[in-house]
């Protein structure tokens, strides 16, 4: 989609700003024209012009969000939304044809839309978002010394958390020296993604509460 908003939300280390990048690259490769708003230049990401922020000047993350438009990009990178101007001056953005990545702490992706109302953000403004990931890192069970169990094998605690959900295989780690003994080996991303429809943009304007916008979905 030409515009509208995007955003990545999850604790700090679930590596929003690692898929913020990703989704970047892949507007490289479609020859978009790409701003980046940063308080700090992680990585220099080559095909990007990257506009670093100087607070102690007055050039915040509202001014550059302000200043991007005029430099006639398809998309804004905007490293996060630290309080409820630059949410707006986003939104703003997004809704006036540029696709605007971000990310904001949220513990779901409902929670962020509702997040934003309760900033008392317009709801029009809101709608421009387009889609929300929320995303964490969660173990990976060692590979080396992984054996596949029953049910029957499982403490009640685990059982709790599967409830009724139908798994093909259920893998546990023993410990070895690959993995200190701890049964775990990596990590892997686990993604709740909330596609953002006509149904969802109802309830937004009717500033619908989380549970009410989960059920939408």
């Amino acid at each position: 989609m030409p515009h509208g908003v995007i955003l990545v939300t999850g604790p700090s280390g679930s590596g929003k700003t690692t898929s913020l990048y990703s989704m970047v690259n892949h507007l490289k490769c479609e020859k978009k024209k790409i701003v980046g708003i940063e308080e700090t230049v992680m990585t220099e990401l080559q095909g990007v012009t990257q506009m670093k922020l100087r607070p102690d000047l007055g050039f915040g993350y509202v001014q550059a969000l302000e200043t991007a438009p005029l430099m006639a990009c398809d998309a804004l990178y905007v490293a996060e939304l630290p309080d409820p101007e630059t949410v707006n001056a986003a939104l703003q953005a997004g809704s006036t044809g540029c696709l605007v990545l971000s990310s904001c702490p949220a513990d779901g992706a409902a929670e962020a839309i509702t997040q934003f109302l309760q900033m008392n953000c317009r709801p029009h403004q809101i709608a421009s978002i387009i889609g929300v990931i929320n995303q964490r890192w969660v173990r990976k069970v060692c590979e080396n010394c992984a054996e596949e169990v029953t049910r029957d094998q499982l403490a009640p605690a685990e059982l709790e958390i599967l409830g009724e959900m139908e798994l093909v295989r259920i893998l546990r780690g023993n410990g070895c020296e690959y993995c200190n003994n701890t049964g775990f080996r990596h990590r892997i991303a686990s993604y709740e993604l909330l596609e953002v429809n006509d149904a969802i943009r109802e309830a937004i304007h009717a500033r619908a509460s989380t549970a009410e916008i989960r059920e939408v979905a």
